[in-house]
């Protein structure tokens, strides 16, 4: 009865392996990703409480005033701290094409949408700049 409890496949599986410095770098990378988008994001929703943003005025305090972007960098380096995951799991070597190019179209697209941002934050912000 107890054994009907359990998946099968952790019954049958073998061990996992022990985790590594790639698995560590990840980790740590992925973690400090979350917390630079989280800390972002929080700053600019409270800046959006205010006045001064309801008036037109640009938001350069925190984290925002040494990148435009920070969430969008924050959600980059997430997608970059999977890369020593795929390292640790051998995945790296057999789907180089997965591994590689997807971090690599997300950090593209985000700085795509960056520039459109940009674009309408100029039209909207005069200084903006």
């Amino acid at each position: 009865m107890a054994e009907a409890l359990y998946d099968p496949y952790w019954v049958i599986a073998p061990p996992l392996p022990a985790l590594g410095i790639w698995d560590l770098l990840g980790l740590i990378g992925a973690l400090s990703a979350v917390t630079v988008e989280l800390v972002a994001d929080r700053q600019l929703r409270n800046y959006r409480e205010t006045g001064e943003y309801n008036q037109g005025g640009i938001f350069r305090r925190g984290s925002w005033k040494y990148s435009r972007h920070p969430d969008y960098f924050g959600e980059s380096l997430f997608w970059v701290s999977m890369v020593p995951f795929a390292v640790s799991s051998g995945m790296l070597s057999r789907h180089v094409a997965l591994v590689v190019v997807g971090p690599a179209l997300m950090a593209l697209f985000f700085r795509f949408s960056c520039r459109l941002m940009d674009l309408r934050s100029l039209q909207h912000r005069p200084g903006y700049q």
